[in-house]
C-alpha cells in the first residue's frame, strides 16, 4: 500500500500537467528572529535565539546564532532570571530583541501532567543466540525477548490535552576497572505502532488510502477520551541483551526499560503534526507538484520562525534485573564447535 503514496500523485501529475513555467515569487526574505524552546516542568527555561536565512545562503547557514539579542522571560506576568525552575501551570512569555534582526515573542502554558495510573507488562521467554565457549569465561550469552505492556493514563480534566510517548533503556553499571573483555549491554526493542490505534488518530481516510501509516509517530490528543482514562497497548519486540565476562557479577543485570509519558502543549503537538505531514504525509508531495497549497512549517512565534513549547513528564520504570539474571542462569551451554 505504501507505493500508492507515491504512485497516485505522479499519476495525477502526468494527467493534469503538460507544461511548466519558471517564475520568481515575490517573497520577503529579510532575516527575522527565530525562537526555539522546549520548557520542561522541573527544569530551567532555556531559549535558543537564531535568525532565518535563505537556503541558498551557504555562509549564513553555517552560523545563524544571534549574539546581540536580549532575552526576557516572564512567568505569569513577572520577569524571572535564568535560574527559574519551570512549574506545572506556569504561563511563560519569551521576548527577544536584537538591534540587527528586530523583535520576536511567543508564549505557552506549561501543562499539568497526566498521571500514569498503572502499568502491566509481560516479558516473553528469551530466545538465545548460539554463542562460543570461551576458555576461562564464566558467561558468554546473547538473547532476545519481547515486552508487551499496558499503560493506563488519567486525562487531565477540564482542558484539552496532548501527549507524547518516549522510551529509554538503561544499561548495566559496569565499572571502568573491569577487564577490556568484559562486555554487557541492553538494546531497546521496536515498538509495534499498529498495536496502538491512537498513534494513527491524525491520519484521515484520504491519507490511509494513499498508504500513510503511523509508524514512528507517538504523539496523540485526548479527543477520544477527554476527562477519562485510556489504556495504551505498547508492544515491543526484539530487545537484545548480551554479556561476556570471566566472572559473575550482579551488576550485569542492573538493566531496565523506562516509559516516559509527556503531557505537552498544543504547540508541541502541532509541530509534530507538521513534521509528520512533511516527512510521511501526502499533502507535502502534492504541494510540491502544485496540486495543493504549500505546507508551511508550524510556528507560534510572532515572526513565524521557531516553536516555543512546554511539557510535563511522568516516568515509569520496568526493571529487568530479575528476569535477566534468571535467563542467564538458565542459558544453554555454549557450543565448543561454534
Amino acid at each position: 500500500m505504501a507505493i500508492l503514496k507515491r504512485l497516485y500523485p505522479l499519476l495525477l501529475a502526468a494527467i493534469l500537467s503538460g507544461c511548466y513555467e519558471t517564475f520568481t515569487p515575490d517573497v520577503d526574505t529579510t532575516p527575522v528572529l527565530c525562537l526555539n524552546s522546549l520548557i520542561t516542568a522541573g527544569m530551567p527555561i532555556n531559549v535558543q535565539v537564531t535568525h532565518t536565512w535563505m537556503f541558498s545562503d551557504l555562509n549564513a547557514g553555517k552560523n545563524h546564532a544571534v549574539r546581540d539579542a536580549t532575552v526576557t522571560i516572564y512567568v505569569d506576568g513577572r520577569p524571572v532570571d535564568g535560574n527559574y525552575i519551570a512549574r506545572e501551570g506556569d504561563h511563560v512569555k519569551i521576548m527577544a530583541d536584537s538591534p540587527t534582526y528586530g523583535h520576536a515573542e511567543a508564549e505557552v502554558t506549561v501543562p499539568y501532567g497526566a498521571d500514569i495510573e498503572s502499568v502491566q507488562w509481560e516479558i516473553s521467554d528469551p530466545s538465545y543466540f548460539p554463542t562460543e565457549a570461551i576458555p576461562g569465561y564464566e558467561i558468554n550469552t546473547m538473547m532476545t525477548f519481547d515486552i508487551n505492556s499496558k499503560l493506563t493514563l488519567a486525562d487531565v480534566p477540564d482542558t484539552r490535552n496532548f501527549y507524547h510517548m518516549s522510551f529509554y533503556g538503561y544499561d548495566p553499571a559496569v565499572e571502568d576497572d573491569e577487564p577490556e573483555e568484559t562486555k554487557c549491554d541492553l538494546y531497546l526493542g521496536n515498538l509495534n505502532y499498529d498495536s496502538e490505534p491512537i498513534f494513527g488518530e491524525h491520519i484521515d481516510a484520504f491519507e490511509t488510502v494513499m498508504g500513510s501509516t503511523s509508524y514512528g509517530f507517538d504523539t496523540f490528543s485526548d479527543r477520544s477520551f477527554a476527562n477519562d482514562k485510556y489504556t495504551l497497548q505498547l508492544n515491543f519486540s526484539k530487545f537484545n541483551y548480551y554479556v561476556t565476562s570471566e566472572k559473575w557479577d550482579e551488576r550485569f543485570f542492573d538493566c531496565g526499560f523506562m516509559i516516559v509519558l509527556s503531557t505537552v502543549s498544543e504547540s508541541y503537538y502541532n509541530w509534530c503534526i507538521y513534521t509528520w505531514q512533511h516527512n510521511d504525509g501526502v499533502l507535502d508531495d502534492m504541494a510540491g507538484m502544485g496540486f495543493a497549497d504549500a505546507l508551511l512549517p508550524f510556528s507560534n512565534v510572532s515572526t513565524g520562525a521557531g516553536v516555543v513549547a512546554a511539557q510535563t513528564q511522568r516516568t515509569y520504570t520496568i526493571p529487568l534485573d530479575d528476569y535477566l539474571e534468571r535467563a542467564v542462569r538458565n542459558r544453554p551451554e555454549p557450543s565448543p564447535d561454534f
